[in-house]
């Protein structure tokens, strides 16, 4: 295991709270921007569950420069991939582009950051999605488990909470939930 070489990078905490951690190997000629929110499902106070996911959705539904599900077109136009990601402690969304299209990656992730587009047509259609998404996960955790049917009452819960956001929540807690100061 000593042969292993140290990993070098260089962090810095920008003056609006990000945190930036830069690696560089010119061997590949591929670059790797991911945002790690602190947001995710230990965070979530009561009423408010399910929102990290929720919001992990709404953040590719457009912004003030990028239309909604434009971002993915964006990455995937240079041949990029990208994809996110939401766990306990964290919501993360990365890409991974030829190194010339870095520039692209920063303003995409820059624009939604700063000018997400939380609108009640969105909310609602990725509300769905997600509450599918969750079904789906349960139904296979209780077949494994061989408990059918014993999830359905977390599932309601989860609905309701997540219905009873008035329209002016939302936007207000994209902004609290999102804020650069819980970016890595």
């Amino acid at each position: 295991m000593s042969n292993i070489p140290p990993i070098r990078f260089r962090q810095e905490k920008l003056k609006n709270g990000l945190d930036v951690i830069l690696y560089s190997d010119s061997r590949v000629p591929l670059v790797h921007v991911t945002l790690h929110y602190q947001v995710g499902s230990s965070y979530e106070s009561p009423g408010k569950s399910g929102l990290a996911h929720l919001f992990e959705h709404l953040m590719f539904q457009g912004s003030q420069n990028v239309g909604k599900a434009e971002h993915g077109r964006h990455v995937d136009s240079v041949g990029g991939r990208w994809n996110a990601s939401t766990s306990k402690d964290r919501t993360n969304y990365f890409q991974t582009l030829p190194s010339n299209a870095l520039e692209l990656a920063l303003w995409l992730e820059a624009d939604r950051m700063s000018s997400l587009k939380v609108t009640l047509e969105n909310f609602e259609n990725q509300r769905q999605t997600v509450i599918e998404e969750k079904k789906e996960l349960l139904k296979a955790m209780q077949r494994s488990l061989g408990q059918a049917g014993a999830a359905e009452a977390d599932l309601a819960a989860l609905d309701a909470e997540i219905r009873e956001l008035e329209a002016q929540k939302r936007q207000a807690i994209s902004q609290e939930e999102y804020d650069t100061a819980k970016q890595l």
